[in-house]
């Protein structure tokens, strides 16, 4: 399950850059996926 978490993550980010929304919400979306990243790699076996 992680693995494929970890393999969405780049579309996921790439959907928020391509996402028309304002550049604060952007940034918002992108420490939020930036703290996922980081449960995710963190998070034991």
């Amino acid at each position: 399950m992680r693995s494929e978490l970890r393999h969405q993550l780049p579309v996921l980010e790439a959907e928020i850059e391509a996402s028309n929304v304002d550049d604060f919400t952007k940034a918002e979306l992108k420490t939020r996926l930036g703290a996922l990243m980081r449960e995710i790699s963190e998070a034991p076996g």
